[in-house]
């Protein structure tokens, strides 16, 4: 997972060279080709990636768990399971939620002054990233989380803090599908996120 990030980057990185300006003729062929190479790789390890869990039963049912969730692509699915591994390594979901660095944190100076509460981002900054735009689409689509998200807004929440909070709520269904080994359940209504007072991501 992480190489096919790195893989995206570079395929990225041309894709941009070639809206930039003008360039040669020789050097956009070259790019172009590039590009299509990249994608071509992609598109093998994406495939591996699936074939690779067939072979393994509890990251199959794993995998199925976590993509029965609205929002939750193949690859956020994936990632999951690269960076955080199954359930047993995490309990609680308090601890998931600090190794992804979504819990929120106060900014203090002295004794006194308090400044607003974000969150802390001391921890896996792959999982953050995979979570951004399934919670963008989870938020929209997701009727537990457009729920959600909705209740945030009326209450007067930034958009950078509802875009923050469904992250991390949506991080504790993911953790919570494969503990109980449940799919998700859109009729399932979970307990408040506690901390969301944190005003903003940087």
């Amino acid at each position: 997972m992480r190489y096919i990030d790195c893989l995206k980057v570079n395929m990225h990185q041309e894709q941009r060279r070639l809206e930039s300006g003008p360039i040669s003729e020789a050097v956009k062929v070259t790019v172009e080709k590039h590009v299509q190479e990249l994608k071509a790789t992609l598109d093998s390890l994406k495939k591996w990636l699936k074939q690779h869990a067939t072979k393994h039963p509890r990251i199959l049912q794993h995998y199925k768990l976590l993509t029965s969730i609205i929002g939750v692509s193949d690859m956020t699915a994936f990632t999951y399971l690269a960076e955080i591994g199954y359930c047993d390594r995490f309990r609680q979901t308090r601890q998931v939620e600090s190794y992804c660095g979504l819990t929120p944190r106060q900014f203090q100076s002295g004794t006194s002054v308090r400044g607003k509460e974000r969150i802390s981002k001391v921890g896996n900054s792959r999982m953050r990233k995979a979570l951004y735009m399934p919670a963008l689409n989870a938020k929209d689509y997701n009727p537990v989380l457009r729920a959600f998200a909705q209740r945030l807004e009326e209450s007067g929440k930034p958009g950078k803090v509802i875009v923050c909070a469904v992250m991390r709520k949506l991080l504790r269904i993911m953790h919570g599908v494969v503990t109980s080994g449940t799919p998700f359940d859109v009729d399932y209504v979970s307990g408040p996120i506690e901390g969301l007072t944190f005003a903003e991501q940087d």
